[in-house]
């Protein structure tokens, strides 16, 4: 079976703000814990992002992708790579597993994504 989303290797300056983010009006302060944890152990989740002509637009892993940015050296970051021509829906299913990852739907989040 093949995987439904593949990963690969992208220059971070090609990552554009996407418009899907559930915290897009949050400050991107990561946690210090995240940022130890992921210095111990690297990055165990990473951002999704969906290809956009010779660009990728950030789909989820707002906070992380700033982590990278701004706490650590990299310019290359693993991602997983959702089509161009995704759905919607199949973008919002996206979403939704990505944040069920980290805990529930606050009651603004599930408003968001309505």
């Amino acid at each position: 079976m093949e995987c439904a989303y593949p990963f690969e290797t992208i220059s971070i300056n090609k990552i554009k703000k996407g418009k899907w983010s559930l915290h897009h009006d949050l400050s991107v302060v990561p946690p210090s814990s995240l940022i130890d944890s992921i210095k111990e152990f690297g990055l165990f989740h990473p951002p999704v992002v969906r290809k956009t002509g010779t660009e990728f637009e950030l789909v989820c892993g707002h906070t992380r992708l700033e982590l990278y940015k701004h706490f650590f050296s990299c310019t290359f970051l693993a991602c997983k790579v959702i089509p161009a021509n995704s759905s919607i829906r199949a973008i919002l299913r996206v979403v939704i597993e990505d944040q069920l990852l980290s805990g529930s739907l606050t009651p603004i989040m599930a408003a968001r994504l309505l």
